[in-house]
């Protein structure tokens, strides 16, 4: 299939002039390096409905990687994998793998007395990943970035990479995860 990718970035913060962009021209200035054309950038709220809409839209063009960035934190308006569910029609499950790198982050942060090391239920929600989801271990934050296979219609697969809207949380799960596969793809 063809090299393009897709980029949306999840964010209220975004959109009222809180915050600018700077994950999306990150990751453009990567995938460029490794000869992938970035066909799409959009800008969403953190709203269900237009995260899983535009999820849909983008799998019908069919893109080799769709990256998502923001709204896995613990906090009631982090939507985007209830979003993500939403648009591939999968439950939302508690992830074992997920649950063990949040508390062991979380284990980490109160040993040196950053904060308790209670799972609460707001910790525990970002452990929530949709079904078929693989878990990919933050390491510099706490919400864990989840790698996504789909089958399309045509057989190709699109591989969604989620991760947190953090930059420097982003930029690791990137050069960690996802710059291998392009090393890969590259040959």
């Amino acid at each position: 299939s063809d090299m393009t990718s897709e980029i949306i970035l999840v964010g209220n913060e975004l959109l009222i002039g809180k915050q600018r962009d700077i994950n999306g021209f990150w990751m453009i200035n990567r995938l460029l390096e490794y000869g992938l054309e970035v066909s799409k950038l959009v800008i969403i709220p953190d709203d269900i409905t237009t995260i899983a809409k535009t999820l849909l839209e983008s799998l019908s063009r069919e893109p080799m990687f769709i990256f998502i960035s923001g709204g896995l934190g613990p906090t009631h308006d982090d939507l985007t994998l209830e979003g993500i569910a939403r648009a591939l029609a999968v439950p939302l499950v508690l992830n074992e793998e997920a649950l063990g790198y949040i508390k062991e982050r979380y284990t980490k942060l109160g040993k040196v007395g950053i904060t308790s090391t209670e799972m609460y239920e707001s910790r525990k929600k970002m452990a929530y990943i949709p079904e078929n989801g693989k878990p990919l271990k933050n390491l510099n934050g706490t919400a864990p970035s989840i790698l996504i296979e789909t089958q399309n219609i045509n057989k190709n697969k699109t591989k969604i990479f989620v991760m947190p809207g953090v930059p420097s949380e982003l930029q690791s799960a990137f050069n960690h995860y996802v710059i291998p596969l392009l090393q890969n793809s590259d040959s």
